[in-house]
């Protein structure tokens, strides 16, 4: 029993760890200056290439979820509902 539960307080710090991380990178992201270019995908109508590397934003089931998923790497790195002020769209 006490492995079990200590398994539980592993994972669950480990969810924790990897929400702040999450929120560290995401805000981070949103702090970037991104030109953001038009596609042809209705899932995924913006994408940029940043440093070599590709970012997407998602546009979900809104208002039930988050309005904005950013992926970069093709990577969820987390849900917005405000457009950054530093991101321009086409």
């Amino acid at each position: 029993m006490r492995c079990i539960v200590r398994t539980a307080n592993i994972m669950l710090n480990m969810r924790m760890i990897e929400s702040g991380i999450t929120l560290r990178i995401l805000d981070a992201a949103a702090r970037t200056p991104v030109q953001w270019e038009a596609t042809d995908e209705a899932e995924h109508p913006y994408r940029s290439d940043v440093s070599g590397v590709t970012w997407q934003v998602r546009l979900n089931d809104f208002p039930a979820e988050s309005l904005y998923t950013l992926l970069i790497a093709a990577e969820e790195i987390g849900d917005f509902d405000e457009w950054p002020s530093g991101w321009r769209r086409p």
